[in-house]
Protein backbone atom coordinates (compact mmCIF):
# COMPACT_ATOMS: atom_id res chain seq x y z
CA UNK A 1 0.00 0.00 0.00
CA UNK A 2 1.53 3.20 -0.93
CA UNK A 3 0.07 5.38 0.85
CA UNK A 4 0.15 3.74 4.00
CA UNK A 5 2.81 5.55 5.85
CA UNK A 6 1.29 4.59 9.69
CA UNK A 7 0.60 1.31 11.48
CA UNK A 8 -1.28 1.36 14.85
CA UNK A 9 -1.15 -2.06 17.04
CA UNK A 10 -3.84 -1.98 19.58
CA UNK A 11 -4.83 -4.63 22.19
CA UNK A 12 -7.13 -3.13 24.93
CA UNK A 13 -9.61 -0.66 24.62
CA UNK A 14 -7.76 1.80 26.69
CA UNK A 15 -5.01 1.38 24.09
CA UNK A 16 -7.59 1.79 21.06
CA UNK A 17 -8.90 5.29 23.07
CA UNK A 18 -4.98 6.48 23.22
CA UNK A 19 -4.62 6.36 19.17
CA UNK A 20 -8.02 8.28 18.70
CA UNK A 21 -6.31 10.89 20.75
CA UNK A 22 -3.07 10.21 18.90
CA UNK A 23 -4.65 10.53 15.21
CA UNK A 24 -6.55 13.58 15.84
CA UNK A 25 -3.48 15.15 18.20
CA UNK A 26 -1.22 14.52 14.96
CA UNK A 27 -3.80 14.90 12.32
CA UNK A 28 -3.46 11.58 10.46
CA UNK A 29 -5.15 10.99 7.81
CA UNK A 30 -7.45 8.27 7.92
CA UNK A 31 -6.20 7.05 4.17
CA UNK A 32 -2.36 6.82 5.54
CA UNK A 33 -3.31 4.49 8.63
CA UNK A 34 -3.57 0.95 8.96
CA UNK A 35 -4.91 -0.97 12.08
CA UNK A 36 -3.79 -3.90 13.81
CA UNK A 37 -5.81 -5.65 16.39
CA UNK A 38 -4.95 -8.19 18.65
CA UNK A 39 -7.07 -9.77 21.60
CA UNK A 40 -7.36 -12.36 24.10
CA UNK A 41 -11.38 -11.80 24.42
CA UNK A 42 -13.35 -10.24 21.96
CA UNK A 43 -16.24 -8.62 24.39
CA UNK A 44 -18.86 -5.68 24.24
CA UNK A 45 -15.83 -3.18 25.11
CA UNK A 46 -13.62 -4.20 22.35
CA UNK A 47 -16.42 -4.27 19.52
CA UNK A 48 -17.51 -1.18 20.84
CA UNK A 49 -14.03 0.90 20.28
CA UNK A 50 -12.98 -1.05 17.29
CA UNK A 51 -16.40 0.36 15.53
CA UNK A 52 -15.47 4.30 17.16
CA UNK A 53 -11.81 3.87 16.04
CA UNK A 54 -12.03 2.03 12.37
CA UNK A 55 -12.85 5.44 10.29
CA UNK A 56 -9.60 6.83 11.02
CA UNK A 57 -8.02 4.03 8.56
CA UNK A 58 -7.58 3.15 5.52
CA UNK A 59 -8.08 -0.55 6.46
CA UNK A 60 -7.66 -2.85 9.60
CA UNK A 61 -7.39 -6.36 10.51
CA UNK A 62 -7.99 -8.63 13.45
CA UNK A 63 -6.22 -11.26 15.49
CA UNK A 64 -7.15 -13.35 18.21
CA UNK A 65 -4.08 -14.25 20.17
CA UNK A 66 -5.68 -16.06 23.01
CA UNK A 67 -4.21 -19.29 22.17
CA UNK A 68 -5.25 -21.91 25.05
CA UNK A 69 -1.30 -23.26 25.27
CA UNK A 70 -1.57 -24.21 21.88
CA UNK A 71 2.03 -23.71 20.16
CA UNK A 72 0.13 -24.76 16.86
CA UNK A 73 -2.94 -22.12 17.34
CA UNK A 74 0.63 -20.09 18.04
CA UNK A 75 2.72 -20.61 15.14
CA UNK A 76 -0.20 -20.15 12.45
CA UNK A 77 -0.84 -16.73 14.19
CA UNK A 78 2.46 -15.75 13.38
CA UNK A 79 2.58 -17.43 9.94
CA UNK A 80 -0.19 -14.97 9.20
CA UNK A 81 1.05 -11.92 10.52
CA UNK A 82 3.85 -12.85 7.93
CA UNK A 83 1.35 -13.01 5.11
CA UNK A 84 -0.53 -9.52 6.17
CA UNK A 85 2.57 -7.59 6.26
CA UNK A 86 4.14 -9.34 2.99
CA UNK A 87 0.26 -8.33 1.58
CA UNK A 88 -0.58 -5.18 2.93
CA UNK A 89 3.17 -3.54 3.50
CA UNK A 90 6.02 -2.46 1.52
CA UNK A 91 9.00 -3.59 2.42
CA UNK A 92 11.30 -0.85 0.07
CA UNK A 93 9.46 1.69 2.81
CA UNK A 94 10.02 3.20 6.04
CA UNK A 95 6.71 3.19 8.59
CA UNK A 96 5.77 5.41 11.57
CA UNK A 97 4.74 1.92 14.05
CA UNK A 98 2.55 3.06 17.23
CA UNK A 99 1.58 1.04 19.62
CA UNK A 100 1.23 0.77 23.72
CA UNK A 101 2.50 -3.18 24.45
CA UNK A 102 6.20 -3.55 23.72
CA UNK A 103 6.58 -7.40 24.89
CA UNK A 104 4.10 -8.59 22.75
CA UNK A 105 5.46 -11.15 20.35
CA UNK A 106 3.20 -10.05 17.56
CA UNK A 107 4.51 -6.54 17.90
CA UNK A 108 7.93 -7.28 17.90
CA UNK A 109 7.35 -9.43 14.57
CA UNK A 110 6.12 -6.58 12.60
CA UNK A 111 8.91 -4.28 13.95
CA UNK A 112 10.95 -6.89 12.45
CA UNK A 113 9.47 -7.14 9.29
CA UNK A 114 9.05 -3.60 8.24
CA UNK A 115 11.24 -0.99 7.51
CA UNK A 116 10.63 1.57 10.29
CA UNK A 117 10.71 5.36 10.24
CA UNK A 118 10.21 5.72 13.77
CA UNK A 119 8.71 3.70 16.78
CA UNK A 120 5.96 5.38 18.73
CA UNK A 121 4.58 4.15 21.64
CA UNK A 122 2.17 5.06 23.99
CA UNK A 123 1.10 3.88 28.17
CA UNK A 124 -0.41 0.49 28.81
CA UNK A 125 -1.53 1.11 32.13
CA UNK A 126 0.57 0.34 35.39
CA UNK A 127 2.84 -1.80 33.34
CA UNK A 128 4.96 1.71 32.23
CA UNK A 129 5.04 3.10 35.68
CA UNK A 130 5.45 -0.17 37.99
CA UNK A 131 9.17 -0.24 37.85
CA UNK A 132 8.30 -4.42 38.62
CA UNK A 133 6.17 -5.04 35.61
CA UNK A 134 7.62 -6.78 32.90
CA UNK A 135 8.20 -4.03 30.81
CA UNK A 136 10.95 -3.91 32.97
CA UNK A 137 12.24 -7.26 32.62
CA UNK A 138 15.09 -8.42 30.79
CA UNK A 139 15.59 -11.89 28.73
CA UNK A 140 13.01 -14.01 27.23
CA UNK A 141 11.77 -17.17 27.74
CA UNK A 142 12.42 -20.40 25.84
CA UNK A 143 9.80 -20.48 23.83
CA UNK A 144 9.71 -17.24 22.97
CA UNK A 145 13.34 -17.68 22.02
CA UNK A 146 12.09 -20.03 19.36
CA UNK A 147 9.36 -18.24 18.02
CA UNK A 148 12.04 -15.78 17.31
CA UNK A 149 14.24 -18.16 15.93
CA UNK A 150 11.43 -20.25 13.34
CA UNK A 151 10.07 -16.46 12.16
CA UNK A 152 13.03 -14.40 12.28
CA UNK A 153 11.97 -11.79 14.80
CA UNK A 154 15.29 -9.76 15.65
CA UNK A 155 13.24 -6.82 17.82
CA UNK A 156 12.63 -7.67 21.39
CA UNK A 157 11.53 -5.53 24.49
CA UNK A 158 14.79 -3.87 25.34
CA UNK A 159 15.89 -2.85 21.62
CA UNK A 160 12.11 -1.66 20.94
CA UNK A 161 12.76 0.46 24.37
CA UNK A 162 16.44 1.72 23.23
CA UNK A 163 14.78 2.53 19.96
CA UNK A 164 11.44 4.56 20.63
CA UNK A 165 11.45 8.15 18.99
CA UNK A 166 8.95 9.24 21.26
CA UNK A 167 6.47 7.96 23.74
CA UNK A 168 2.64 9.26 24.60
CA UNK A 169 1.93 9.69 27.85
CA UNK A 170 -1.39 10.08 30.10
CA UNK A 171 0.95 10.54 33.37
CA UNK A 172 3.30 13.16 32.59
CA UNK A 173 4.29 13.76 35.97
CA UNK A 174 5.17 9.82 36.41
CA UNK A 175 8.43 8.10 35.21
CA UNK A 176 7.80 5.90 32.87
CA UNK A 177 9.71 3.53 29.85
CA UNK A 178 11.88 6.09 28.26
CA UNK A 179 13.40 9.32 29.43
CA UNK A 180 11.53 12.70 30.05
CA UNK A 181 12.96 14.13 26.78
CA UNK A 182 11.02 11.48 25.20
CA UNK A 183 7.94 11.88 26.60
CA UNK A 184 4.97 13.99 24.96
CA UNK A 185 1.90 14.84 27.28
CA UNK A 186 -1.58 13.39 25.83
CA UNK A 187 -4.50 14.64 27.39
CA UNK A 188 -7.42 12.32 26.71
CA UNK A 189 -9.91 13.57 28.90
CA UNK A 190 -11.45 16.86 28.07
CA UNK A 191 -12.27 19.43 31.16
CA UNK A 192 -15.41 18.78 33.40
CA UNK A 193 -17.60 21.18 35.41
CA UNK A 194 -15.77 22.00 38.30
CA UNK A 195 -18.62 22.14 41.14
CA UNK A 196 -22.30 20.74 41.76
CA UNK A 197 -24.67 22.97 41.78
CA UNK A 198 -25.83 22.23 45.36
CA UNK A 199 -22.48 20.97 47.23
CA UNK A 200 -24.97 20.22 50.79
CA UNK A 201 -27.22 18.50 48.85
CA UNK A 202 -26.30 16.40 46.22
CA UNK A 203 -26.41 12.13 46.26
CA UNK A 204 -22.93 10.34 46.82
CA UNK A 205 -23.08 7.25 44.56
CA UNK A 206 -20.51 4.88 45.41
CA UNK A 207 -18.88 2.57 42.89
CA UNK A 208 -16.73 -0.37 43.22
CA UNK A 209 -14.08 -1.40 40.21
CA UNK A 210 -14.48 -5.18 39.75
CA UNK A 211 -11.70 -7.21 38.88
CA UNK A 212 -10.51 -10.68 38.36
CA UNK A 213 -9.95 -11.34 42.37
CA UNK A 214 -8.28 -14.57 42.18
CA UNK A 215 -5.65 -13.28 39.91
CA UNK A 216 -5.31 -11.21 43.56
CA UNK A 217 -5.22 -14.10 45.88
CA UNK A 218 -8.18 -12.20 47.69
CA UNK A 219 -11.07 -14.09 48.83
CA UNK A 220 -14.81 -12.77 47.28
CA UNK A 221 -16.31 -12.99 50.81
CA UNK A 222 -13.62 -10.98 51.65
CA UNK A 223 -14.31 -8.29 48.82
CA UNK A 224 -18.13 -8.58 49.77
CA UNK A 225 -17.55 -7.91 53.13
CA UNK A 226 -16.46 -4.63 52.53
CA UNK A 227 -18.02 -3.77 50.15
CA UNK A 228 -21.34 -4.02 52.53
CA UNK A 229 -19.06 -1.99 55.27
CA UNK A 230 -19.02 0.88 53.02
CA UNK A 231 -22.22 1.08 51.93
CA UNK A 232 -21.39 0.73 48.19
CA UNK A 233 -24.41 -0.12 46.04
CA UNK A 234 -22.88 -0.19 42.58
CA UNK A 235 -20.32 -2.33 40.71
CA UNK A 236 -18.69 -1.92 37.21
CA UNK A 237 -17.48 -5.38 36.64
CA UNK A 238 -14.19 -5.98 34.93
CA UNK A 239 -14.48 -7.89 31.45
CA UNK A 240 -12.46 -11.58 32.65
CA UNK A 241 -14.68 -11.55 35.71
CA UNK A 242 -16.20 -14.52 36.26
CA UNK A 243 -17.77 -14.49 38.96
CA UNK A 244 -21.35 -12.33 39.56
CA UNK A 245 -22.01 -11.05 43.50
CA UNK A 246 -25.87 -10.30 44.87
CA UNK A 247 -27.44 -7.53 46.38
CA UNK A 248 -25.51 -4.82 44.33
CA UNK A 249 -26.24 -2.90 41.33
CA UNK A 250 -24.03 -3.95 37.93
CA UNK A 251 -23.32 -1.70 35.58
CA UNK A 252 -23.85 -2.83 31.94
CA UNK A 253 -21.91 -0.48 29.75
CA UNK A 254 -19.73 -1.17 26.65
CA UNK A 255 -17.67 1.93 27.77
CA UNK A 256 -15.06 1.27 30.01
CA UNK A 257 -15.29 2.76 33.14
CA UNK A 258 -12.30 6.25 32.05
CA UNK A 259 -15.25 7.02 29.30
CA UNK A 260 -18.42 5.73 31.91
CA UNK A 261 -17.50 8.02 34.66
CA UNK A 262 -16.71 11.51 31.93
CA UNK A 263 -19.73 10.78 30.14
CA UNK A 264 -21.70 10.25 33.48
CA UNK A 265 -20.62 13.77 34.75
CA UNK A 266 -21.32 15.48 31.98
CA UNK A 267 -24.67 14.83 32.60
CA UNK A 268 -25.05 17.35 34.82
CA UNK A 269 -26.72 15.51 37.93
CA UNK A 270 -25.82 16.80 41.17
CA UNK A 271 -24.21 13.94 42.25
CA UNK A 272 -20.93 13.45 43.82
CA UNK A 273 -18.79 9.73 43.12
CA UNK A 274 -17.07 7.55 45.36
CA UNK A 275 -14.92 5.23 43.33
CA UNK A 276 -13.37 2.00 45.38
CA UNK A 277 -11.06 -0.39 43.97
CA UNK A 278 -7.82 -2.80 44.84
CA UNK A 279 -5.37 -1.64 42.64
CA UNK A 280 -7.16 -0.78 38.92
CA UNK A 281 -4.91 1.09 36.63
CA UNK A 282 -8.25 3.13 35.73
CA UNK A 283 -7.66 5.50 39.28
CA UNK A 284 -4.52 6.86 37.82
CA UNK A 285 -5.80 7.10 34.56
CA UNK A 286 -8.19 9.53 35.81
CA UNK A 287 -6.77 10.57 39.27
CA UNK A 288 -7.06 14.15 38.08
CA UNK A 289 -10.61 14.17 38.49
CA UNK A 290 -9.72 13.57 42.07
CA UNK A 291 -8.72 17.81 42.03
CA UNK A 292 -12.41 18.63 41.51
CA UNK A 293 -15.32 18.27 43.14
CA UNK A 294 -17.09 15.76 41.68
CA UNK A 295 -14.61 12.61 42.56
CA UNK A 296 -12.62 10.90 45.21
CA UNK A 297 -11.01 7.79 44.99
CA UNK A 298 -9.76 4.90 47.33
CA UNK A 299 -7.93 1.92 46.63
CA UNK A 300 -8.20 -1.24 49.24
CA UNK A 301 -5.72 -3.03 50.53
CA UNK A 302 -4.36 -6.05 52.87
CA UNK A 303 -0.14 -6.30 54.32
CA UNK A 304 -0.04 -8.88 51.31
CA UNK A 305 -1.16 -6.88 48.85
CA UNK A 306 1.11 -3.86 50.23
CA UNK A 307 3.99 -6.51 49.81
CA UNK A 308 3.14 -7.62 46.45
CA UNK A 309 2.18 -4.18 44.52
CA UNK A 310 3.85 -1.64 46.97
CA UNK A 311 5.13 0.51 43.72
CA UNK A 312 1.25 0.88 42.64
CA UNK A 313 0.27 1.94 46.19
CA UNK A 314 2.75 4.34 46.17
CA UNK A 315 1.95 5.67 42.81
CA UNK A 316 -1.55 5.78 44.19
CA UNK A 317 -0.38 7.70 47.72
CA UNK A 318 1.32 10.11 45.77
CA UNK A 319 -1.55 10.72 43.48
CA UNK A 320 -3.52 11.40 46.72
CA UNK A 321 -5.85 8.56 46.71
CA UNK A 322 -6.89 7.45 49.97
CA UNK A 323 -6.30 4.31 51.41
CA UNK A 324 -8.88 2.20 53.59
CA UNK A 325 -7.47 -1.58 55.16
CA UNK A 326 -9.46 -4.36 53.93
CA UNK A 327 -11.92 -6.47 56.43
CA UNK A 328 -10.05 -9.50 58.02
Amino acid sequence: MEGIDNVFVCITPLQMMIAENIIKKEKLSPKNNILIILYYEKNEKQKYYYKKIRSLFYNSFEFNINFNGSRLMQIKHHYLVNKLISNHLNSFKGYDIYFASINDKTIQQICSKVKINNLLTFDDGTANISKRSIYYENGETLKARALNFIFFIKMNQNKIKKNIRYHYTIYPELANIVDNTKLIELDIWHAIPDQCMHLDGREVRKIFLGQPFEELELDKKNIIETINELGIKYYFPHPREKYKYKDIIYIDSPLIFEDYIYHEIEKGHNVFYEIYSVNSTVMMNISSLSHTNRVRFYYLYNDNLKKRFHDIYNVFDDLDISAIKLSS
